[in-house]
């Protein structure tokens, strides 16, 4: 069971550390290629990570409670600091605020 919930937080912070990364790959392009990049970035995030879901619950035996539980409670976490990285602007260039 705690590798079961080992698997929903890493699998979440995964998810999150590569939001994070679109995002500031993302921000150094501007107009049509932002767009493509961001949501093109979150199709193969959300696509991968439902893989590797699938692929731990039906190949691996994962217990599905936990582990749901674990993936999202962080992912809600995550989302929330990628939200806010975003509006703060952490980690792009020129920005002043902290």
């Amino acid at each position: 069971m705690v590798g079961d919930i080992a698997f929903g937080i890493g699998l979440g912070i995964l998810y999150g550390v590569a939001a994070y990364l679109n995002f500031l790959w993302a921000m150094r392009r501007s107009g049509a290629s932002f767009m493509v990049i961001a949501l093109g970035g979150m199709i193969i995030r959300m696509t991968l990570a439902a893989l590797l879901v699938a692929l731990g619950v039906l190949l691996f035996g994962v217990q599905e409670n936990p582990f749901f539980l674990a993936f999202a409670l962080t992912f809600m976490v995550v989302l929330a600091l990628e939200v806010l990285a975003m509006h703060k602007g952490w980690g792009v260039r020129g920005n002043t605020d902290s």
